[in-house]
């Protein structure tokens, strides 16, 4: 047995499924992985997914919502585009999350 498990976490497998769980990502995270990984080219729904490793039902949910907002288009070519209102949404998403780190280590 690795050192700092317990025997309730280790599975029939002998796999310590508390070492791959993986947390549940929020709401923003998803539209953060999904912004983040287009590229300025475009990028197809399917490898957008992989990029962001969301599901691709998931995923396309989430591009639905971002393409209400108008964070994002899509091309005559089917690619995923982000908008200046994506790119901006990023620089803000990431700046707060900057002061809340900031925050935390005060």
């Amino acid at each position: 047995m690795v050192q700092g498990t317990s025997r309730e976490t280790i599975d029939s497998r002998g796999i310590d499924t508390e070492i791959i769980r993986a947390r549940k990502r929020s709401a923003f995270e998803v539209i953060e992985a999904i912004l983040r990984n287009i590229d300025g080219r475009g990028t197809r729904k399917t490898i957008l997914a992989n990029r962001a490793m969301l599901d691709y039902k998931v995923m396309d949910k989430y591009l639905n919502l971002l393409l209400g907002q108008g964070m994002v288009k899509i091309g005559p070519n089917g690619r995923v585009y982000i908008t200046e209102k994506g790119r901006r949404f990023l620089e803000q998403y990431q700046h707060l999350k900057e002061m809340i780190k900031e925050g935390k280590e005060l």
